[in-house]
């Protein structure tokens, strides 16, 4: 598989503005499956996004998102709630840099019990279900042929096409989608921010993201719970890559990324803000 360095290096790493599936065709798993996944708690921000309800926690409402989305109108299950004004929090990477993760207030309460956040980086091989508002796929599947060029788009029954992946449609912010997908290395995404990224598979409900994204939930389940694990951050592109596209994984183990921020060193930084802790200037950042 690939290494993190060419995940730095051979990709272009871009953020993202639903979860587009590998699998069918494309227009499954947009309502609750029912197991307890926190499908509920992922919601739109600024009418472009995604963002993930944390709880509320001391009267106050907080809804965690991409910094690169910003501080804006969050909408969970129909419901639009203002942001409050400059309760906006961008978390510190652990070298003290600003990350790619922001944190803010909404006028409101949703009502949902707080989410738990997962404590430790997750391991190569661990299942992440994936979240998010971004936009929908072609129902077919493009094929290309890739000679370090521009890429020419060609037939299914081509045998040089050796980029095969679906091309976006559709409004964005789509609708709220879920998949998954497994863990593949430790990665570093938008500002620098501590991530991890999983690869797109030719399998039943593997995942990747496309326009509408960012901000969106990576959660786990774990001795019988589900646990905030990360937030999507960022996709990463092979050369040449056409704009709007997600790319199967091929058997060289090139395919589009799914960079998510990993928030296990956060988790510190977030709890603190949560409990309105005194010191939050020590952790955080305007």
């Amino acid at each position: 598989m690939l290494t993190c360095g060419v995940l730095l290096l051979g990709f272009a790493v871009s953020d993202i503005r639903g979860v587009i599936l590998a699998s069918g065709d494309g227009t499954t798993n947009t309502t609750d499956p029912g197991t307890g996944l926190p499908f509920r708690y992922v919601g739109i921000v600024n009418n472009s996004a995604s963002g993930i309800f944390l709880g509320n926690s001391h009267g106050k409402s907080w809804v965690l998102t991409a910094n690169h989305v910003g501080l804006g109108l969050f909408v969970l299950g129909g419901t639009s709630y203002s942001p409050v004004l400059n309760s906006g929090h961008r978390l510190l990477n652990p070298n003290r840099s600003p990350s790619d993760i922001l944190l803010f207030q909404i006028d409101g309460n949703p009502n949902l019990t707080p989410l738990k956040l997962a404590h430790a980086v997750p391991v190569k091989g661990s299942q992440m279900y994936l979240i998010g508002f971004g936009r929908d796929r072609e129902a077919d599947r493009s094929y290309w042929v890739d000679q370090g060029q521009p890429w020419t788009q060609t037939s299914s029954t081509d045998l040089f096409a050796d980029r095969i992946g679906f091309r976006w449609i559709g409004p964005q912010p789509g609708p709220e989608r879920w998949g998954t997908a497994l863990v593949e290395r430790k990665a570093i995404g938008i500002s620098n921010t501590v991530s991890f990224y999983t690869g797109f598979f030719d399998r039943a409900n593997c995942a990747t993201v496309s326009a509408g994204d960012s901000g969106g939930g990576a959660f786990s389940h774990e001795g019988g719970q589900w646990l905030l694990a990360g937030m999507l951050d960022a996709a990463g592109e092979l050369p040449n890559q056409p704009a709007g596209t997600s790319i199967l994984v091929n058997y060289l183990g090139q395919g589009s990324t799914t960079v998510i921020a990993d928030l296990s060193p956060y988790e510190s930084q977030i709890n603190a803000l949560l409990a309105s802790a005194p010191d939050l200037a020590l952790g955080l950042s305007n």
